[in-house]
């Protein structure tokens, strides 16, 4: 299901991205080396107001999510790198998208551990239930 996901994903974000009043971009880098039975792999690169970090496709973070995991259909972890000492207080937690007429949200949940700092953002389609 990876690869269905990080095709969703692909197109869900980037559509939204260009979306007025997203406050985040994303750009993609692959890391590996081509041939020889070596892999390349697609990283998220992403920026987050003015949060630089890269996103993990939640598959193995289970545990780290705090949402309602019935309308998520995709997750990602912001991994900050350790060294970046940002103020994290500008960061808004909800943002709604509009597009057409869906409603997207997206949600942030700050993971501080000892040595890394962790963004767990949520993309979700709001319903009406």
């Amino acid at each position: 299901h990876i690869e269905e996901i990080s095709e969703a994903v692909d197109m869900s974000l980037r559509t939204l991205a260009r979306k007025q009043g997203i406050k985040f971009n994303i750009r993609y880098e692959y890391t590996g080396t081509p041939g020889a039975g070596g892999q390349l792999t697609k990283v998220w690169k992403m920026r987050y107001h003015n949060v630089m970090g890269i996103l993990i496709p939640l598959t193995r973070r289970t545990e780290m999510l705090y949402f309602d995991r019935q309308k998520v259909f995709a997750e990602f972890v912001l991994k900050i790198p350790s060294q970046g000492l940002v103020d994290f207080s500008a960061i808004s937690t909800r943002d709604r998208i509009f597009k057409g007429s869906r409603t997207f949200l997206i949600e942030l949940k700050k993971n501080w551990g000892e040595q890394d700092k962790y963004l767990i953002l949520a993309l979700s389609e709001v319903t009406d239930d």
